[in-house]
This record gives C-alpha cells, structure tokens and sequence, in this order.
C-alpha cells in the first residue's frame, strides 16, 4: 500500500519542479540575447555531445535567459521524440524480420511430411518404451548431536558408527547444538580416501535445530565402511564414520 505522506510529497515535488521549469521559461527575458550562446552550443548540450567540455556548458546563461532556456527545451523534446520513433520503428522491424523467417520456415517445410497429404500410407511409429523408474530416494534423519564429531581429516575408529542402507537416500542431517546456519560442505569418503559425495548445502534453523539436507547414493555399496565429512565455511571438517549396511 502506497504511504500517503510519500504520495504527497512526490505530488509537491512534482508541483515545485513544474512552477520552476515555467519561471524559468518566462520569468528571465532577455530580447536583445544579450551574452546568449549559437543555437549550435544549445543543441549539444541538449543532446549530451561528448566533445562538448563542462567548462564549456553554458548552465548558468541557460538557467538566467529565457530565450535559451526554451530553445534548450526544445531540443530536448525533439532529442526525445526521435529516440521515441527509432525504437518504436527497430521493434516493428525485428518483428517483421521475425514474420519473414517464420515464413520461410515454414516454406521449407515439405507437403510429403504433413498428416494426411501424401498417397503413400503412413506408418505410426513405434511406441517408446518406458524405462526403467528411478527409485525414489529413501528419507533419513540422522541426529549428529548423539555422536561425538572429531574435528580433524580422520575419524576416530572406536566411535559407533552411523548405520544406513544401502540405497539412494535423502539424508537430513541434525547438526550438533551451536552450529550455525549457512553453507555447508558435505563429503563422503572411502576408505581409499575417494570421495565419493562432494557437494554443498546451505543448513537451516528449525524448531531450534539447525538442519541441511544432502543426497547419498549408497545402493552400490553395502558392507562399505565410509566417513561423512562436513564443514562449515571457513572453519574445519568435523568426521563421522558410516557403515552402510549389507
């Protein structure tokens, strides 16, 4: 909803630039153009010309004679007019030039390829075979609050480790108590120390928990003994080790 204070300031504004623009149209006569610049110098400065130097502008003249300033005018408003028409008359150019290559197109478009028009009989293609579905991934929480997180490359081999299926899973992650939200980098890792998961993901406060979700493929790899490595940015890697489950 529009502030009313700011919808009448701006109409003030606006009343106060036009009632300027009037006096300064009429209210500095000068017939005799007296120290008035070529109606050259004029048309540059309304048309911005780059060789025209700021020294060289004749501002003051202009803002002091009325004469000047409606010339200035003037140029200003023709200036508008012609950049007006040349674009209105670009667009309706690119749009006939779009028509004609569509008539083209169309033109080298074979009658023999159409439904219905050819003598020869038409064979209906062969139906495409589905194939086969994509599993949709299992949903998992995982409270890393439980587990003691080892800060560090490696994890601590006699800590418990984190059981999962060995399936795609959809693995939503509950940070220990003080993480921060923000981004995140999450890997897992071999025991050859390949990564087998890199990504990034951006962890969320919820209900007091900050969260982040991260996609695992671990169909392809039952009885893996893995670690899920997780880093906030800027600060080190925090390790968890993963039995996938046969």
């Amino acid at each position: 909803m529009n502030n009313p204070r700011k919808v009448r300031a701006d109409g003030f504004v606006q009343e106060v630039v036009e009632l300027g623009r009037k006096q300064a149209e009429t209210s500095f006569p000068n017939p005799d153009r007296i120290g008035c610049p070529d109606n050259s110098i004029l048309k540059a400065m309304a048309h911005r010309a780059t060789w025209l130097a700021k020294g060289d502008l004749p501002i003051s003249h202009v803002n002091s004679c009325s004469p000047c300033f409606r010339e200035y005018m003037a140029h200003r408003r023709t200036l508008i007019k012609t950049r007006t028409l040349r674009f209105v008359l670009a667009s309706m150019a690119a749009g006939l030039l779009l028509a004609i290559c569509l008539t083209l197109l169309r033109s080298y478009l074979r009658v023999d390829d159409l439904p219905g028009v050819s003598g020869e009989p038409r064979h209906s293609p062969s139906p495409v075979l589905p194939g086969p579905l994509q599993p949709e991934p299992m949903k998992v929480t995982i409270d890393l609050g439980r587990f003691s997180a080892t800060r560090g490359e490696s994890p601590v081999k006699t800590r418990p480790h984190i059981a999962l299926p060995a399936r795609l899973i959809r693995v939503r992650l509950l940070l220990p108590v003080g993480s921060e939200p923000g981004e995140y980098t999450i890997r897992l890792v071999s025991q050859e120390n390949v990564a087998i998961v890199t990504t990034n993901s951006v962890a969320h406060l919820e209900e007091g928990l900050t969260t982040l979700e991260v996609s695992m493929p671990l169909g392809p790899l039952p009885g893996a003994n893995l670690t899920l490595m997780i880093r906030p940015s800027g600060l080190r890697w925090q390790s968890y080790p993963i039995l996938v489950e046969k």
